[in-house]
This record gives structure tokens, C-alpha cells and sequence, in this order.
């Protein structure tokens, strides 16, 4: 057999492994084996160095795909089921990888409440019990209500093993939850880290940031957790748990100010004669455009506001009138205030450990 058709397959699968496509690199990984084991079949024995170069490589790609198994296979488990984590869902499964995951998700309504289920067709297994989810995931998101996540935490740390906890990464949404604070309620070590991504993920158009402590940076779950995120949001990289409050408010709670913008805008709109439906379909598109503008162009807003703003023309006007209601300010007000308030939220539940 020639080997031609297994080198190119192999190359397959180092690109696909860089490009953390691990499913795909994992089926081109275990054909590249199969097909390498009946190329060095057909070697003769006489060529000894020759076999022995491509015994080689078959041992390490069967190293690194056993591998890839065990991070593919990894359970992970949301505990809340509220939009958030839904909208993560939908990205998945619109990036067709929710059923190549193991996913848990724990939430109170788990038995009574079957529509996860039938939506994401019982890909992922629900509970009503946390201890059950830890038990079983390796990876365990918080996605509750901080008002909750003591008792949360406290419910596990008196139901699980120690050791069994110790393996776990645990992850955070929750804003202002440190995990200075988290740790100390789980008392696990350093295998916790906070993420804040938003509802964008639902159309794998998201954004997101990690903070961890320095000694959790090369940790395989965090490097696999980070290839999930990736196919549903932009990584806006690894920040410091302050910068992460702030990304709290822009990315987080980012999406709710456009939408105030956009419906301002639409009920504009109807006032001056659309229909309801028309001026809501074209404010949310007029902002999707020229978000994809600054995106892709890397142009500061002002220069694109200035490029739309013609002498005496329509839009000038009508900015005159938003610096005189001082919506700008407004909108730099409402930053600061959802800041404060993780800020706020994390002094109260740091509280709580006292």
C-alpha cells in the first residue's frame, strides 16, 4: 500500500488539531493509523530503519489521539439552565458540536421541565441534583443567581469527595463572584477560573475573556474549555478578574444597551409612518452593518459617524439632537453603573465568607 494517501491524511490531521477541530483531527488521526499499520505490513523486514521510522510515528499518533479521546470525552455540566446557557447551546449546535459533547446540566425543574431536552434532542442529560452532576462531570460551569451560589457550594462541598473536587474545573459566570471567594467556599485549590461571555454565542457572533490565577493557565481542561468557546465567540483574551467586571458590563450587559438603542430607534420610526415590523427589522440591521464595518475595518466610531455626517444634511441634525439629550453620557453612565454593581455584588459575597 502506498503511503502517499497516509502522509496526506496525517498533514489532515495536524491542521485540523492546530485549527482545534479535535473531533475531526481525532477521525483523520485513527484513519492515518489504520492506514500506516498496512504500509508498514507491506515493508520488508530487511528495511528495518524504515519500519522502525514509521513504527514510530504510528506511536505518536496513537498518543496523541488517545489523548484527544480523553479531552473529547470529558463531561461537562452546566449547573443553572437559564438563557445564558442556553444561548451557548444553540451556538454549539448551530456549529453542529453540541453532540460531540458530554454535556450535564442541573436545574431544579429538571424532571417536570423536558423542552431542553426535546430542542437539542436529548443530547445532553438533565438532573436535579448537583452532587450527580459533579460526580459525573469533569468540567462545571455556575450559571445560578449569585444569591444562590453559596448555598450551591456548600450543598457540594458536603456531597462530593474531596478528591473527586480536586479534579474538577470549575468555571464562573456569575459577575463579581472572585475566585478568591469561590475557592474559598469550595476549598479546592487553583482549578477555578471566571468566564464572561454573552448571548451573541447563540449565533456564534459572541465575545469572550478568561481570568484564572497564573498557575491554571496550561491547565488541559482550560486550553479544551477554551476550544469549545471557539467556535462560538471571539476571544478577547486572558484578563485580570477587574477587567473581567468591566467586560461584564460591556460584553455582558452590552447587548440590552444596543437593544435599547434599537428600539428607540424603531419607535422612531413608527412615529414617523413605518410599520412596527419593518422599523424593527431595519434598526437591528442598520447597527448589525455597522458593527460588521468597525469590526472588519478596525475603524474608530467617529470617523465612521463623520464619513455618514454631510454638511447641513439629516444625520448631523439629528446627532445635534442625541448630544442634547446627552445619550453618549448616558450610555458611559450606564457602563459604570453595571461595573459598580459587580463590584458591589463581589464585596457583598466576599462577605460571606467571613
Amino acid at each position: 500500500m502506498s503511503d502517499t494517501a497516509a502522509i496526506e491524511l496525517l498533514k489532515r490531521a495536524v491542521q485540523l488539531d492546530g485549527e482545534q477541530k479535535y473531533p475531526d483531527a481525532l477521525t483523520c488521526y485513527s484513519e492515518a493509523i489504520r492506514m500506516l499499520l498496512k504500509v508498514v505490513k507491506d515493508i520488508p523486514m530487511s528495511e528495518e530503519r524504515k519500519r522502525t521510522a514509521y513504527q514510530q510515528k504510528i506511536t505518536e499518533c496513537m498518543d496523541r489521539a488517545e489523548k484527544l479521546k480523553e479531552s473529547i470525552e470529558q463531561k461537562k455540566g452546566f449547573i443553572g439552565g437559564g438563557r445564558i446557557i442556553q444561548a451557548l447551546l444553540d451556538g454549539l449546535n448551530e456549529a453542529d458540536y453540541l453532540d460531540k459533547m458530554h454535556i450535564w446540566i442541573s436545574c431544579p425543574s429538571a424532571e417536570d421541565d423536558k423542552s431542553l431536552l426535546k430542542r437539542f434532542n436529548n443530547t445532553i442529560h438533565m438532573t436535579t441534583s448537583n452532587t450527580v452532576l459533579c460526580n459525573n462531570c469533569d468540567i462545571v460551569l455556575f450559571a445560578v443567581k449569585a444569591k444562590l451560589i453559596k448555598s450551591v457550594c456548600q450543598e457540594i462541598i458536603k456531597t462530593v469527595d474531596n478528591e473527586r473536587l480536586k479534579k474538577i474545573l470549575f468555571i464562573s459566570i456569575i459577575p463579581g463572584l472572585t475566585i478568591s471567594t469561590l475557592n474559598q467556599w469550595l476549598q479546592t485549590g487553583e482549578n477555578i477560573i471566571r468566564i464572561m461571555y454573552n448571548v451573541n454565542v447563540a449565533k456564534r457572533n459572541g465575545s469572550y475573556a478568561i481570568a484564572s490565577s497564573k498557575t491554571n493557565d496550561n491547565n488541559p481542561l482550560q486550553i479544551y474549555l477554551k476550544s469549545i468557546f471557539d467556535k462560538v465567540a471571539d476571544f478577547a483574551g486572558n484578563v485580570t478578574e477587574t477587567e473581567l467586571d468591566i467586560m461584564c458590563a460591556l460584553i455582558g450587559s452590552g447587548p440590552a444597551f444596543f437593544c435599547t438603542a434599537v428600539e428607540g430607534l424603531a419607535d422612531g420610526a413608527v412615529k414617523a409612518g413605518l410599520s412596527r415590523q419593518l422599523a424593527n427589522t431595519l434598526a437591528a440591521r442598520t447597527m448589525l452593518g455597522c458593527a460588521d464595518i468597525l469590526v472588519s475595518s478596525s475603524k474608530h466610531p467617529a470617523e465612521l459617524k463623520n464619513d455618514i455626517s454631510t454638511p447641513a444634511g439629516t444625520t448631523i441634525y439629528g446627532l445635534h439632537e442625541l448630544e442634547n439629550k446627552g445619550v453618549r453620557g448616558a450610555y458611559m453612565d450606564a457602563l459604570m453603573s453595571a461595573f459598580n454593581r459587580a463590584q458591589t455584588m463581589a464585596d457583598q459575597l466576599a462577605k460571606e465568607t467571613k
